[in-house]
């Protein structure tokens, strides 16, 4: 009998509606009960408050699309279809044609459409990649559009925008391998500039950053690494400026070879690192920005074509723009 009253007790309290969050354009973050949610906004309740209604203007593009979302049938061919038409407003075209495909795995007279969306939406996203990688290459940041156009030609090769980034990467490659001149020194500059190059490399050593393996996503270590890499920076601004004179003796050109291939390559990993951090936190300008400058480093890293690759995915899937 006990049991049964419990029951019953526990039968008459009122269902409670899970909380949901709305982030707004702003970063500002809501935790209420949403009312109603469509393409145009979603209506959402803060506690006893009566409910507020946000625009999509309003609304963060990848919240609006995950409320949207979980409201939806999923098990509706044309209910998947208007998210991929929603997510094409949206600016989010990673989760356009996953939406599009799933409509058309449901209803197989949807796969043609589909195809011919999915192509346009991913010609598209060539085109505005390589319209960046151009306004890149116009400000002189060569490496960024280098990156760009490797991306394109990588992943979107089935798009019209490969031949633009084709001409995009041969100029941008042509201008990262002209570098800056290097200034001949004698011997006692040349020893003088190594042996403080050294310190800023010992400084950077002694933080015991980690090189190799998984890069863990701490405040901590994404501090040391930044650190790491300013001791590096000032090393290699001492020595890429620089060039052994004729008739300077072979162990120290050695020396000096050596060195400026060391740090260059430690400094590299170290921007790749900070780039690596910075995108798993959705820091995307410092991702890339961090990214560029390990390409101008070396232009032919593989290492920087991928992590660009990830920052793009980030930002077409996340509602960054493309």
């Amino acid at each position: 009998m006990k049991r049964l009253l419990h029951t019953l007790v526990i039968l008459a309290l009122p269902l409670t509606v899970p909380a949901q969050s709305l982030e707004l354009r702003n970063g500002k973050v809501l935790i209420g009960t949403v009312v109603e949610a469509n393409a145009d906004g979603v209506a959402l309740r803060v506690g006893d408050a009566e409910a507020e209604h946000y625009t999509r203007d309003a609304i963060a593009p990848l919240s609006l699309y995950s409320i949207v979302s979980a409201r939806s049938d999923a098990n509706s061919a044309t209910a998947h279809w208007k998210l991929g038409e929603l997510c094409i407003d949206l600016e989010l075209p990673s989760h356009a044609i996953a939406e599009f495909e799933t409509a058309a795995r449901i209803d197989p007279a949807m796969q043609r459409l589909a195809t011919e969306h999915i192509a346009r939406v991913r010609g598209h996203v060539a085109d505005k990649i390589v319209e960046k990688g151009e306004q890149d290459y116009a400000a002189n940041r060569y490496a960024t559009a280098k990156l760009n156009a490797e991306v394109v030609l990588d992943e979107y090769s089935d798009t019209r925008a490969v031949q633009r980034a084709r001409r995009l990467l041969a100029n941008a490659r042509m201008s990262l391998m002209a570098g800056p001149e290097r200034k001949s020194v004698d011997e006692k500059t040349l020893r003088r500039a190594l042996d403080k190059a050294h310190k800023s490399e010992h400084k950077a050593n002694e933080l015991g950053v980690t090189l190799t393996g998984g890069f863990r996503f701490t405040a901590k270590e994404k501090n040391k690494r930044a650190t790491a890499a300013r001791h590096l920076e000032s090393a290699w601004k001492r020595l890429s400026r620089i060039a052994p004179a004729d008739g300077t003796a072979a162990q120290l050109v050695d020396e000096y070879t050596s060195s400026r291939e060391r740090v260059r390559d430690l400094l590299g990993k170290h921007y790749l690192g900070l780039g690596a951090v910075h995108v798993q936190r959705l820091a995307l300008p410092s991702a890339e920005d961090y990214n560029a400058r390990a390409c101008a480093l070396d232009p032919d890293s593989g290492g920087c074509k991928q992590l660009q690759s990830l920052i793009i995915q980030a930002r077409i899937s996340s509602g960054f723009g493309i």
